[in-house]
């Protein structure tokens, strides 16, 4: 079933308010070890969000980073929000060596910090920060995706609410209210939860057995499995092969991957869904699902609220896949 822009932008309202200029609640969040401040931008600079992806559906947004553009991966599967070390050397941040450990995507990198740094997602939220991860990604670079120099992750999100079409590569960025209103059709909502680190996560069914995955929209794959999780789902006489991918570290991480025969998630049943074997966090439940599902799929997160609203697919059996 096809969705139309118009069905789309009834449901995309919420960041009217935000955006307009209008007054806005709360602010300020604290996240991390650091303030971030939030606010709209200014109805004269307002412009359509639109977001480049990759094949497998990954979403990069455009960005400013201290006046200089560029694109961020939207990441809710990673804990802070990070700057690449060479694009913070580019711009002149001063940073401080300080060695922290940061999570993300399942994954810990070495970083540094900087401070005072503003991050505008064009057309839509300033966010300044009194202190930011500096690190290093290579990792992206590695992937194809050199370009991008900085990920937006879950320390900014877990105030936003967002939603993305993926049929007009439009994202809508809003300020997330702790009680939000039903969205209209074709949007229905999906029960969620949060994790122990506040986690986005939803609940689905393999086969006969309940399994709880974190929705990490900086996975380029359909499902990932914990190891533990991969022995409880995956039939011990599945054909499996090893591949070897290049994880947030810079580490490379070898792993199985095979097809899972059903999966029913979020009112949808998927089958032969390819799944890999990944190293995450305990408190993601049993693993993640990423973008090689969701990009088919119109959705709207607010993880302040535990909300999670989707539409059917863009995708409408025939290989179209928008009007």
């Amino acid at each position: 079933m096809r969705i139309t822009l118009a069905l789309l932008a009834s449901a995309l309202a919420f960041s009217q308010t935000a955006a307009s200029g209008q007054q806005i609640a709360e602010p300020e969040r604290r996240a991390g070890s650091g303030m971030i401040r939030t606010s709209a931008v200014a109805p004269a600079d307002r412009a359509p969000s639109y977001y480049e992806t990759t094949e497998r559906g990954l979403i990069l947004i455009p960005v400013e980073i201290a006046g200089k553009r560029t694109l961020a991966l939207l990441d809710t599967g990673s804990t802070n929000s990070i700057i690449d070390a060479t694009f913070a050397d580019e711009l002149g941040l001063q940073t401080t060596a300080d060695g922290r450990s940061i999570g993300t995507s399942g994954s810990n990198l070495l970083g540094r910090s900087a401070e005072n740094v503003s991050l505008t997602v064009i057309g839509s939220v300033v966010f300044t920060f009194d202190e930011v991860v500096v690190a290093d990604l290579g990792a992206l670079r590695s992937a194809g995706l050199s370009n991008v120099k900085a990920i937006i992750g879950m320390n900014v999100l877990q105030n936003m609410t967002i939603a993305v079409d993926p049929c007009s590569k439009r994202i809508r960025l809003g300020f997330a209210q702790s009680s939000p209103a039903p969205y209209p059709a074709p949007y229905r909502a999906v029960a969620m939860q949060k994790g122990a680190n506040g986690e986005p996560q939803l609940k689905g069914q393999i086969g006969s057995e309940q399994v709880t995955l974190t929705i990490d929209t900086g996975q380029e794959g359909s499902l990932a499995l914990q190891s533990s999780a991969w022995e409880q789902f995956v039939p011990a006489d599945s054909v499996t092969i090893t591949g070897q991918s290049l994880v947030g570290d810079n580490s490379v991480l070898t792993s199985r991957q095979t097809w899972i025969e059903s999966l029913e998630l979020a009112g949808e049943t998927f089958t032969k869904v390819a799944t890999s074997e990944r190293r995450v966090p305990e408190s993601w439940g049993h693993g993640s699902i990423g973008m090689g599902i969701l990009k088919n799929y119109p959705f709207i997160l607010n993880a302040r609220a535990g909300a999670f609203w989707i539409a059917p697919s863009t995708n409408g059996g025939d290989g179209d896949t928008c009007d």
